[in-house]
């Protein structure tokens, strides 16, 4: 793509069909999202948020979306072409993953996954709709709504599938610690040490695999202690508009705390976990020169993997996570280990409370409880994930007085 002079291309994913030809409208229709090309006569606003750029991740998730949607056409013998909203989005292609009838486990998928795939599918269809792939595809709008969703900024579309409140499931520690070393033999140290640090930190999937060697400072002398946590800043693959640095992409930064023992073991892995994995990827190469090129140039990306020194994805992150022998409970994945950080920083800053203080005379239970977990959740948490939501606020919430109010602190507090 780069030597034919497609260098503003060469990112986007493309489609190729089940024969492995190329699948045209669709992959116009992701360079159109990749660069926000849109036909004059649809309204941006409703495709895509702020008119945002999307991410490297953003763009994968779109494109494996319309592939499901797509691999869903043919397998029940549909052409895309004359799909219709209600009649197939809603009532088969909806309606069959949220019952299991199309996902890879046979397995219901969760409200958010269906959502996200059907919307996907709404975009495509109106695109091609708009530019003459198709006939008029029509999506029907519900009534405006103040939050943003993932098809309409202002207005919902009707069929959407009801996210359900559930309850936040929260392992305790002997249960991760006994995952955490699965992880390590069954997926190797680089992996084991990469999911540490998210239950460490809480730091995003895409936060972690973009750790640079140098995010903790090479030299322990330059690290900015504050008192057992050393304090870094992060700002690849963070979540947010992204702008040039140089020839890479960056986000947000923000600075998050990382307690001192697991500094010491990403300091540690550096030599000599790293520079064998490294060694791996630069032996691998048979051309002299390219071998040397890699050795000059280095990988800037800490985590590296155990088996052919490439960068560790964010899809072999996930897997890694997921997919062992034993897992803390059911559906754990690494956005959970996320909450699993917030729950502790909650639970802790509590129990340290319920030391040092008696309750307040004249204060509910209730009201002590909330209040505590609310100011550890403005106060650290939402500085360290860098963003927390109202309705993620809730969940935690509704957590620790499950926790404290509920049922015996000794089953169910993880600690």
């Amino acid at each position: 793509m780069d030597s034919q002079g497609f260098q503003g291309l060469a990112h986007v994913p493309f489609v190729l069909r089940s024969d492995g030809s190329y699948h045209i409208e669709a992959s116009r229709y992701l360079r159109a999202r990749a660069t926000l090309d849109w036909p004059p006569e649809l309204d941006g606003k409703r495709f895509f948020q702020g008119g945002r750029f999307p991410t490297d991740q953003s763009r994968a998730t779109q494109a494996q979306a319309l592939s499901n949607f797509l691999e869903w056409c043919d397998d029940q013998e549909l052409a895309w072409q004359k799909i219709e909203y209600e009649a197939d989005l809603i009532n088969k292609y909806q309606r069959q993953m949220f019952q299991g009838l199309w996902s890879t486990q046979g397995n219901p998928l969760k409200p958010r996954t269906v959502n996200a795939r059907v919307d996907e599918a709404c975009r495509f269809l109106s695109y091609c709709a708009a530019v003459g792939f198709r006939q008029p595809f029509k999506v029907p709008l519900g009534k405006p709504t103040r939050q943003m969703t993932h098809f309409a900024e202002s207005e919902s579309r009707p069929g959407r599938v009801r996210p359900d409140p559930g309850d936040l499931r929260c392992p305790d520690k002997k249960q991760v610690s006994k995952w955490l070393a699965t992880v390590e033999v069954e997926r190797g140290v680089t992996k084991a040490l990469m999911a540490e640090t998210i239950l460490e930190t809480g730091i995003r999937r895409e936060e972690c695999v973009q750790w640079r060697i140098d995010t903790l400072p090479i030299d322990p002398g330059k690290w900015h202690r504050v008192g057992n946590f050393v304090r870094v800043q992060i700002k690849f693959g963070t979540k947010g508009a992204k702008r040039s640095e140089g020839s890479e992409d960056v986000g947000p930064a923000r600075h998050i705390l990382i307690p001192l023992a697991l500094a010491q073991k990403l300091h540690a892995y550096r030599d000599p976990q790293r520079v064998k994995n490294w060694a791996k990827r630069v032996r691998a190469e048979l051309d002299p020169a390219v071998r040397k090129a890699l050795i000059q140039a280095g990988s800037k990306r800490l985590f590296l993997s155990d088996y052919n020194g490439r960068p560790v994805s964010a899809q072999r992150l996930y897997d890694a996570w997921t997919d062992v022998s034993v897992l803390p409970i059911e559906c754990w994945h690494p956005h959970l280990g996320r909450h699993y950080w917030a729950c502790m920083q909650i639970v802790n800053h509590i129990e340290k409370m319920k030391k040092a203080m008696s309750k307040p005379a004249g204060v509910s239970e209730n009201n002590w409880i909330t209040g505590l977990a609310s100011d550890v959740i403005g106060s650290i948490i939402k500085t360290q994930l860098g963003h927390v939501s109202a309705e993620t606020t809730e969940l935690y919430l509704k957590w620790v007085r499950q926790i404290y109010l509920i049922t015996p602190i000794s089953v169910t507090c993880p600690l």
